[in-house]
């Protein structure tokens, strides 16, 4: 088991993102809701904002049954955030339907 401790939320995000693209960027990533993963979103895109039609396929794993166009919609958080240019493939995004 690998356990790590960080000091800030800042950091914690900047260190998952630089593991999720080491290590499951060409891979299934399942995602969880709510503001949690925003910072980790915004890190994501930034670090990959020259990519283009990356391959990784995203799945949610606790949307909310609501339309994506909704404010309380995960899927809409992480369009904003991360998808919203081409790194990764928009067929590769498997949003869970209302």
């Amino acid at each position: 088991m690998n356990i790590n401790i960080f000091k800030t939320k800042e950091e914690v995000s900047d260190k998952l993102s630089e593991y999720i693209i080491k290590h499951h960027l060409y891979s299934s990533i399942a995602l969880s809701g709510g503001s949690t993963p925003l910072q980790l979103f915004n890190n994501l895109f930034k670090k990959l904002s020259e990519k283009k039609n990356l391959e990784t396929k995203f799945f949610w794993v606790d949307e909310r049954c609501v339309p994506p166009e909704s404010n309380d919609s995960n899927y809409k958080m992480a369009k904003e955030n991360l998808f919203s240019s081409s790194i990764f493939r928009e067929e590769n995004i498997f949003r869970s339907e209302e």
